[in-house]
């Protein structure tokens, strides 16, 4: 679940940015699945130029694109300041465009996930909101770029469906999360006082039952890294 609606602030911190040049993606020359570029709303100057390889605010290199927004793009990263007896640590980066507004949103969600965090609650439905644990600050050439971090999580519940031969969510597929997700609304509404303004199948996440296939996604990604192409200026990368 991630909108709420309340006063922004600003949280971030300022850091930058360098590229990893281990990584080699190859270049997408012919049209592949549909990505932000293909937007009617695409603004290649107000998206940050994100690339497979490139190490975030010297912390959080990415492995790969996992979508898209007309807002933002989300990655999946690893932690590289973890030591080397700790096991691997990987994150959801959720980096905002430039504009005015994207940043505002972007700093309000920030907000909320603190003033969640700070309260004292025992509600169960606690656990099944997804907050924002850092936000960062990515300097762009035409501005900053807020950098949402998240644990990650699986597929949303309509990505769910269609693996089962469906175009929407079955009743079938929501019945058994119906109850996280009612409980999770609870405790926004009652205890946090939130009301959640865009209720959708895109923002109701899957964990992971099983943390292996995370790790072995991220091997299959840093085998194989995902192709790209030029977006007007900035690459475009596959979401996968």
């Amino acid at each position: 679940m991630s909108a709420y609606r309340r006063a922004p602030a600003k949280l971030a911190r300022a850091f930058s940015s360098t590229p990893n040049k281990a990584s080699a993606p190859r270049t997408m020359t012919s049209p592949f699945i549909r990505e932000e570029d293909q937007s009617p709303y695409y603004n290649p100057e107000t998206y940050y130029p994100a690339r497979v390889g490139e190490t975030i605010c010297n912390r959080y290199r990415i492995i790969s694109k996992l979508g898209w927004g007309t807002n933002s793009t989300v990655w999946l990263a690893k932690d590289t300041t973890r030591w080397v007896w700790q096991s691997n640590r990987y994150v959801t980066l959720k980096i905002t465009n430039c504009g005015k507004e994207e940043q505002r949103s972007a700093h309000e969600e920030a907000e909320m996930s603190q003033q969640i965090s700070r309260l004292r609650s025992n509600h169960e439905g606690r656990r099944y909101v997804r907050l924002v644990k850092e936000s960062l600050e990515i300097q762009g050439q035409l501005g900053n770029h807020l950098c949402l971090v998240f644990e990650p999580l699986r597929e949303p519940l309509w990505l769910l469906g269609k693996h089962l031969g469906s175009n929407g969510v079955p009743p079938a597929v929501l019945k058994p999360f119906l109850k996280s997700l009612l409980l999770g609304l609870d405790f926004l509404h009652s205890e946090c006082n939130i009301i959640h303004t865009d209720l959708k199948s895109d923002n109701f996440l899957l964990g992971f039952e099983d943390s292996t296939v995370l790790e072995s996604y991220v091997r299959q990604q840093e085998s194989d890294p995902a192709p790209f192409k030029d977006g007007g200026g900035r690459p475009v990368f596959q979401s996968r």
